[in-house]
């Protein structure tokens, strides 16, 4: 999965991100994803912990930055998935884009419970992506009776998605050193060479006005030489 349209990966990045995983009110599952740099792009997916199917679709995540992304053909048939399924998010482009990423997470729970994990990689350029730390967690389903009535026979149940997951980690984003000093030093050549302009100007007229009034004075000599009686 990592290496496709890329790779293999010039470099590595221990530490570089960071991620978080909840559940909200709506019983959908938030993720997180934090890191040091600007990237180009995401993959992610979400698998079975022992049987390794990629189970689930995500949702709510912002569709001007991140795409579904089609599988493979030579995928298992076990894990087919279908064409127009978000089990899988990638990115629509290869600008620069900034952390944090925030986007939710669903799947049909039928059992009391189920044991995932994240897995994925962020693009930096065409010749660098990084994996994103594999992490493990698990959806915890009760099934809540509640009273619709009065009455004792008429009961209705509420499932409810708890998320078991360690404690996430969060990575600022730092600023991009390199365009600071790609920047600087542009910056300062282009200063030095306004500086040189001006000044290569400046001592152009005034070489200019001076021949021009030395060109006068040798011409009012050469007329004073020929007419002496006028002046």
């Amino acid at each position: 999965m990592a290496t496709v349209g890329h790779g293999p990966s010039q470099s590595t990045c221990k530490d570089c991100y960071g991620v978080k995983i909840s559940a909200n009110s709506s019983n959908l599952v938030q993720i997180q994803l934090t890191g040091r740099f600007a990237y180009e792009g995401i993959l992610l997916i979400v698998k079975e912990k022992y049987t390794n199917k990629t189970v689930g679709e995500f949702q709510n995540f912002d569709e001007s930055l991140f795409s579904p992304v089609a599988c493979d053909d030579d995928e298992e048939e076990q894990d087919r998935i279908e064409p127009d399924s978000v089990a899988v998010l990638g990115h629509v482009d290869s600008k620069l884009k900034q952390w944090p990423v925030h986007v939710s997470w669903d799947m049909v729970v039928d059992k009391p419970l189920t044991e995932l994990k994240l897995i994925g990689m962020v693009v930096i350029d065409y010749e660098n992506f990084h994996l994103l730390p594999e992490t493990e967690f698990k959806i915890k389903r009760k099934v809540i009776a509640t009273k619709t009535t009065t009455s004792a026979t008429n009961i209705a149940t509420h499932t409810m998605i708890e998320v078991e997951h360690e404690a996430g980690t969060f990575v600022q984003q730092v600023t991009n050193q390199l365009f600071i000093w790609v920047l600087f030093i542009f910056l300062t050549i282009y200063v030095l060479l306004s500086t040189c302009f001006k000044q290569l100007t400046k001592r152009r007229t005034r070489i200019t006005k001076k021949n021009i009034s030395t060109i006068l004075q040798q011409d009012e000599i050469s007329l004073i030489a020929t007419n002496p009686k006028d002046y």
